[in-house]
């Protein structure tokens, strides 16, 4: 099954490229429409099902009329603007990896089954980095640990369970979304969250994929233990990472 998305801009060769580059790379994920007129985008939502609409912010999208499972962000020209007003924003100017994430995070807040995650025969090792306190450095050999194993060509996903930590600390990669975003889709309970995961996964340069940040430190201390390991559990039914470490206070 394909996410379908479509795609409103004026400008038809950032459509042209755009699409080619969705094209090449999640032919198998996604089912592109572009559109330059308006009034034919919003046309065709309810006749091609469409599930996330991106318009420039040139137009001026009501999203009380949008169908009720169709997600909706503004595409602007900028970095490090997440939102207009109360809606979503998306840089175009960006990577395709990254906005195929940001188009799987948008599609789970509406999806009401999952879809990207499969569980795999290779579900990895998770490797936990425990201690009774802090500040003896268990966080940064986790790092350590995680930087060696990318090194030897092994995916590896790195997460930070501290009450007040941070994988920020270690690694940095480009990406809109993290921990809260993760602790949400969880609490919620909703099939969303291998989508999720999917989505606000980011990459360090050394290859350590990894989860940004919680924008609250507060987020952290909602997660229950049984929450911690429903989200440990999806991550392995993915089978994407050969080893997932993980510190816990």
């Amino acid at each position: 099954m394909k996410i379908k998305v479509a795609i409103l801009d004026k400008d038809k060769s950032y459509l042209t490229r755009i699409v080619s580059a969705f094209g090449t790379k999640y032919a198998e994920k996604l089912e592109i429409y572009s559109f330059t007129d308006v009034d034919v985008a919003l046309q065709t939502l309810e006749s091609a099902r469409i599930e996330v609409l991106l318009a420039g912010d040139t137009f001026e999208i009501n999203t009380q009329t949008l169908p009720k499972r169709c997600a909706f962000a503004y595409m602007v020209d900028t970095l490090g603007i997440d939102r207009i007003g109360d809606v979503s924003a998306i840089c175009k100017f960006q990577k395709a990896d990254l906005i195929y994430k940001q188009i799987l995070s948008l599609y789970a807040e509406k999806a009401s089954n999952a879809l990207g995650f499969s569980a795999h025969e290779n579900k990895g090792n998770v490797l936990v980095f425990s201690s009774p306190c802090g500040g003896v450095g268990t966080s940064v050999m986790a790092a350590a640990c995680a930087v060696n194993a990318a090194g030897r060509n092994k995916s590896v996903l790195y997460i930070n369970l501290e009450k007040f930590g941070s994988a920020d600390l270690y690694f940095e990669g480009p990406g809109q979304y993290g921990m809260s975003d993760l602790i949400f889709a969880v609490k919620s309970r909703k099939a969303n969250l291998p989508l999720k995961l999917e989505g606000c996964v980011r990459q360090d340069v050394r290859k350590v994929f990894y989860y940004a940040q919680a924008r609250n430190a507060l987020d952290m201390m909602e997660m229950r233990t049984e929450e911690i390991l429903r989200l440990i559990s999806e991550l392995k039914l993915s089978g994407e990472y050969y080893y997932r470490f993980r510190f816990h206070d």
